[in-house]
């Protein structure tokens, strides 16, 4: 007898898949709507803080929102694999779970262990949160080797080629997304990202060149912590393929700290 909250496949009539329902919104559904991000405060936070100041309360949602989305993205790449599609449309909101988000559609993924769906001469992206390289190791890197090989020189391969930081440019971006409600639409995410790439990926620049036709406001709050984080991320990678924050790293940041006031 199938449980409440469960979903069924089947397979033949003695097979069967089953699996949990974690939740039936991801965060693009609750992105697209009004009153986002107050309409995930309970989901995220377990209760609704009224009486608190509103932009300290947003910011609380998104820090409670992109904080497991980082410590996911933490655990998979020490592991040696690598989500490339790290997006809203990606994220399910469980509700009753945690932690509240999950990452989800591993289709993508790739893993450098074993060298399962890596070509260094192809791409699968979301050009709305895809990194502006576009691959997760640079092409020069040769085909993927037998698996038994492929699993010693993938620590190496790591080091000397940070693919993670695929997957930590796209948080970055998801964080603009959530802190710039202009920016909570697919076509002024396009455009967003037409003006970064004109700007040669520098957000600074970027900043000057385009920041008063946004409300920057929450990015800048407690001494632009926020706005310090997105800077660590979303930006092109240094002559060592790292230049931007590993989801170590940017866990650790001040934007993740208690707000004093």
């Amino acid at each position: 007898m199938k449980e409440e909250g469960q979903s069924t496949l089947t397979i033949s009539s003695d097979q069967w898949l089953v699996w949990k329902l974690e939740g039936r919104n991801t965060l693009e559904f609750y992105l697209n709507e009004q009153d986002f991000p107050y309409n995930l405060e309970s989901a995220i936070l377990g209760k609704e803080y009224t009486n608190m100041d509103a932009g300290k309360r947003e910011t609380m949602i998104i820090k409670g929102i992109l904080k497991p989305v980082l410590a996911a993205l933490r655990d998979m790449h020490r592991v040696g694999i690598v989500h490339r599609d790290i997006k809203p449309a990606n994220l399910i909101v469980t509700y009753e779970g945690t932690p509240p988000v999950k990452l989800i559609d591993l289709g993508a993924a790739v893993d450098l262990r074993t060298g399962v769906n890596f070509n260094p001469e192809t791409g699968l992206l979301d050009p709305k949160y895809a990194p502006p390289e576009q691959l997760v190791v640079p092409q020069e890197v040769p085909r993927a080797p037998p698996r038994f090989v492929a699993l010693l020189l993938s620590p190496a391969l790591w080091q000397l080629t940070s693919p993670d930081r695929f997957d930590t440019y796209s948080a970055g971006i998801m964080l603009m997304q959530m802190s710039i409600p202009e920016l909570r639409t697919g076509k002024a995410l396009d455009l967003f990202k037409s003006q970064l790439y004109n700007t040669g990926e520098d957000l600074t620049r970027w900043k000057e060149e385009f920041g008063c036709q946004y409300d920057l406001s929450l990015l800048e709050r407690n001494g632009g912590a926020g706005w310090d984080l997105a800077t660590k991320l979303v930006r092109p990678r240094n002559f060592f393929q790292r230049g931007r924050f590993s989801a170590r790293e940017a866990m650790g940041h001040r934007y993740f700290w208690p707000e004093i006031i």
